[in-house]
């Protein structure tokens, strides 16, 4: 089969094309895991805790609450903060090595 060669929006468009129908496939890191399950186990107990409240331990419900909202915010200000640092570090190891090709 002869393939074809486009130029201009038409290339961008056969390309979009190509990577619709190709699977792709990401590699998830540890972290990307953990924060997720983190995550779907807390909003999972944020739920509970209406179910608490609907059964009439407003006390424990308003305390369980309070107490989830905080893991949530934590893990994700946690996950933000190692995404940006390493992110960081690459763009810093990246210019290193240009300054280095250049001299």
């Amino acid at each position: 089969m002869e393939k074809r060669t486009y130029s201009g929006r038409a290339a961008v468009g056969a390309e979009r094309a190509q990577a619709k129908r190709q699977p792709r496939r990401r590699f998830r890191t540890f972290t990307k895991r953990a924060v997720k399950a983190v995550l779907f186990i807390a909003l999972l107990d944020l739920q509970l805790s209406y179910l608490l409240a609907f059964l009439g331990r407003e006390q424990i419900a308003e305390n369980l609450s309070s107490d989830i909202t905080k893991v949530i915010i934590g893990t994700i200000l946690g996950y933000l903060a190692k995404a940006f640092f390493e992110t960081k570090e690459a763009e810093k190891v990246r210019l290193e090595e240009e300054w280095r090709n250049e001299e």
